[in-house]
């Protein structure tokens, strides 16, 4: 929850079969991407990030490299849960 004055924003992306319609995103994280989302906020954002390793990786370096703090990277990541059949 947003303490009063703060905002909250949520980013979604679709890398594949966006439904008609779809207003959000329709493409992998990119650097141009991470600065259109953090544009108003500027470096005072907090980033949640969750998914496969390469991609948290590869968000949480983008964001970096925009100026965001580490500390301000909160992450989570999976992968496969054990061998694969």
């Amino acid at each position: 929850m947003s303490a009063p004055g703060e905002t909250l924003s949520v980013h979604h992306t679709i890398t594949r079969g966006a439904p008609p319609g779809w207003r959000g995103y329709s493409r992998r994280v990119d650097s141009e991407m991470i600065a259109e989302i953090t544009e108003r906020s500027g470096t005072a954002c907090v980033a949640y990030i969750c998914g496969p390793d390469g991609f948290v990786e590869t968000a949480a370096d983008l964001l970096v490299a925009r100026g965001i703090p580490p500390q301000s990277i909160h992450t989570e990541r999976f992968g496969p849960s054990g061998p694969q059949a």
